[in-house]
C-alpha cells in the first residue's frame, strides 16, 4: 500500500504567515470556525461532497470492524483511539506502536539453517533419487528426459512493517500425498517474499538428486541460476549472499542438464487474468499442469508463512489498520 501525505496550507496557517487577513473560515454554516486542517478535512460546509462520501467511508470502516464475529468491539475501539492522531488524521500515516510482534531471528539462526540445508544435501535417506518415490509427482519431459517437476513459491506478509514482516516457502512436488509438499518459515533477520522465494530453490536443490525442473514465478531467480549455469561466474551483489553461496555450490555438483529452471506465470487462478491465462495456455508459455502446480506451490508456501505463529488478533489488528489508513488517505486526497 502507498503511503499518501501532505502538508496543505489552510488559513490558519496563511494567517499566522500573514499572508490572510482571517483564519476564520468564511461559510456561513461554520459559524466562523477557524479553518484549520481538521476543519477542512472534517468538519467545513465548503468540502461537504467529500465529507459526505470518502469522510462517511471511515466510518464505515470502523463500523464493519466492530460487527465482526472475532473480537469486534475491542478492535474498533482501537481504531477511533488510532483515528484521533494528527499524523493519521491529517497527514494519513499509520503510527507504528512500538512493538515487534515477530520473535526476533538472530543472526546465528540465519547460519543454523543454512546448515541444516548442508545436512539435508548429504542426508542418503531424505534424498529424492527418482520421482517414482513421490505418489502422484509431477513430471514434465524437457530436453528428452522426463523429470520430476518442483513447483515453488514464497511468501510475505506485512512487508512494508518491519514489526510484523513475516515470510515463509513452499515446494509442492505432487498433488496430493504425505512427501507431496515441504514448507517452512523464513529463519532470516530480514524477512522478505524474495528471500522465500530463494529458500524454496534451495530447498529443492538440497534434496532432489534426480533430474529435475524447477518451476517459479520469480524471474529474477531464473534469470541468475540460468546465468550462472551458462558462465560459472557467482554474483556476489545479491541479497541473501549465504542462501546464493549454499545453491551455487549445489548447481556446481550437478550436470547443467540435470536442473533446469523455468517462470511460469503466478496466480492464473484468479478470475481477473482469465484472458491472460487463455493467452499464455495459447501461446504454450504455460500449460495446465503449471497452472495448478503454481496455486498449490502458492498455498504451501502460506503454510510456511503461518509457522511463524503470530497471534492471530495482532494480524487482524494490522488488517484493521491497514483499512482504515487506506480510507483515510482517500478521504484525503478527496479534501485536497
Amino acid at each position: 500500500r502507498t503511503i499518501l501525505s501532505g502538508a496543505c496550507r489552510y488559513a490558519d496557517r496563511l494567517f499566522a504567515a500573514n499572508l490572510v487577513e482571517t483564519d476564520k473560515c468564511s461559510h456561513p454554516a461554520c459559524k466562523n470556525a477557524r479553518c484549520t486542517a481538521e476543519h477542512w478535512i472534517y468538519h467545513c460546509a465548503y468540502n461537504q461532497k467529500a465529507i459526505s462520501t470518502t469522510g462517511k467511508a471511515i466510518e464505515e470502516t470502523i463500523k464493519i470492524v466492530k460487527g465482526a464475529s472475532y473480537m469486534g468491539t475491542p478492535r474498533a475501539n482501537k481504531l477511533q483511539l488510532l483515528l484521533q492522531k494528527p499524523c493519521l488524521r491529517i497527514c494519513g500515516i499509520c503510527p507504528y506502536d512500538g512493538e515487534r510482534y515477530l520473535t526476533e531471528i538472530t543472526y546465528q539462526q540465519e547460519l543454523e539453517d543454512i546448515q541444516a540445508l548442508y545436512q539435508l544435501a548429504v542426508d542418503s535417506e531424505a534424498a529424492i533419487r527418482d520421482f517414482t518415490q513421490i505418489p502422484h509427482a509431477f513430471t514434465y519431459e524437457v530436453h528428452g528426459v522426463i523429470r520430476l517437476c518442483a513447483y515453488t513459491d514464497g511468501s510475505c506478509q506485512f512487508p512494508r512493517q518491519p514489526q510484523l514482516a513475516h515470510a515463509g516457502w513452499g515446494v509442492a512436488f505432487a498433488t496430493s500425498g504425505q512427501l507431496a509438499t515441504r514448507s517452512g518459515p523464513v529463519k532470516a533477520q530480514i524477512q522478505t517474499s524474495y528471500r522465500a522465494e530463494l529458500r524454496a530453490i534451495a530447498e529443492v536443490l538440497a534434496v532432489v538428486k534426480c533430474p529435475v525442473l524447477i518451476c517459479t514465478d520469480c524471474k529474477t531467480l531464473v534469470t541468475q541460476i540460468q546465468t550462472y549455469q551458462d558462465t560459472g561466474v557467482r554474483c556476489t551483489c545479491t541479497p541473501a549472499p549465504e542462501l546464493w553461496h549454499f545453491m551455487y555450490n549445489m548447481l556446481d555438483l550437478r550436470h547443467k542438464d540435470e536442473v533446469v529452471v523455468q517462470w511460469v506465470p503466478s496466480h492464473l487462478d484468479d478470475p481477473d487474468k482469465k484472458l491472460k491465462k487463455e493467452q499464455f495456455l495459447k501461446e504454450g508459455i504455460t500449460c495446465n499442469q503449471h497452472i495448478q502446480g503454481n496455486i498449490q506451490a502458492d498455498a504451501v508456501a502460506d503454510v510456511g508463512t503461518n509457522a511463524h505463529n503470530i497471534p492471530p488478533e495482532v494480524l487482524l489488528a494490522a488488517e484493521d489498520r491497514a483499512q482504515l489508513t487506506a480510507a483515510v488517505q482517500q478521504h484525503l486526497v478527496a479534501s485536497w
